[in-house]
């Protein structure tokens, strides 16, 4: 087993890629147990939700996997325990998890992703892309639907993937007075449908809340959405620009979400918090269904003998 270790360079939590890729068996990534209690890890666990890595590059050139602390403040939080994901390995780690959770970064989404293209075409896609390709269709094919939280560009990933299409440059494919990339802890507003499951989800009790924002891409408007059918609803937008800001489908048990709500929840923000919680009841049912299937399935074989 490997443990992610506290980074100060990053203020992040990770381990070296090298460590990792070069692993002759599938290796099993999680937190040690007393930085998951100091994160606010819950008395009581729920599921075991599985996270993809992001990663970071030290002054020294050394690669890590690492994750932010406000991800996992909020997952543990959420009454989850943590299996993360690298990207040599990512559909076999899937396996004895209940839920996905796919972060934000930065990195090139495959080209047919694109409103308009830019002829910068991304021939062999990045490792990186790839993993988060092999995640999503490994949880809805292999997994039957598992769970999937989708953030900032993890959200953009499963979107193509539902052939939702995006802009490659937000600022300058539909210029407006919204700032989608910001530093600021709420960049702008959003409305949420308040019919969506994601405004029962939140537990709001109005339609306009502010966001942070840290994304140069983004889906394009809801009335551009015509090249191939979506089975993905939009749930929030931006609105001045109509940009898409959450989307999803309750039949799959997918909530994707543009911002960032675990910073928001770190700061105390409980209708952000209640985002993680989601996938973590969604994990604990799915979790529960599977042992239930397991157990029709005994009862079925032991009546053959």
């Amino acid at each position: 087993m490997f443990f992610l270790q506290y980074l100060p360079e990053f203020d992040n939590y990770g381990i070296k890629k090298s460590e990792i890729d070069f692993c002759d068996e599938i290796p099993e990534i999680r937190l040690k147990e007393s930085d998951a209690k100091a994160l606010g890890k819950a008395e009581k666990t729920k599921a075991t939700v599985a996270f993809l890595l992001g990663q970071d590059k030290s002054s020294d050139g050394t690669e890590y996997y690492t994750v932010d602390k406000d991800y996992l403040s909020s997952v543990l939080k959420s009454g989850a325990d943590i299996k993360f994901l690298d990207y040599q390995h990512t559909s076999k780690q899937l396996d004895g998890c209940d839920g996905l959770i796919l972060p934000g970064g930065s990195f090139v989404s495959p080209d047919i992703f694109y409103y308009f293209k830019q002829g910068k075409k991304e021939e062999i896609l990045q490792k990186r892309a790839k993993a988060y390709i092999e995640a999503i269709i490994s949880a809805q094919v292999d997994h039957h639907n598992m769970p999937i939280l989708g953030i900032c560009a993890g959200a953009q990933m499963v979107g193509g993937l539902h052939n939702l299409h995006m802009y490659n440059a937000i600022n300058q494919e539909n210029p407006s007075n919204t700032v989608h990339k910001s530093k600021k802890d709420y960049a702008h507003d959003v409305i949420v449908d308040k019919n969506s499951p994601l405004y029962q989800i939140m537990g709001l009790n109005q339609e306009r809340i502010a966001v942070n924002s840290r994304h140069s891409e983004g889906m394009i408007e809801e009335k551009l959405q015509k090249h191939l059918p979506s089975d993905m609803t939009i749930y929030a937008i931006s609105p001045e620009d109509k940009i898409p800001e959450a989307w999803g489908n309750v039949k799959h048990h997918i909530l994707c979400i543009q911002w960032h709500p675990e910073n928001l929840a770190a700061k105390g923000n409980e209708s952000m918090q209640r985002i993680y919680n989601w996938l973590t009841n969604e994990a604990q049912k799915h979790s529960k269904e599977k042992h239930l299937d397991f157990l029709d399935f005994k009862d079925r074989l032991m009546k053959n003998y």
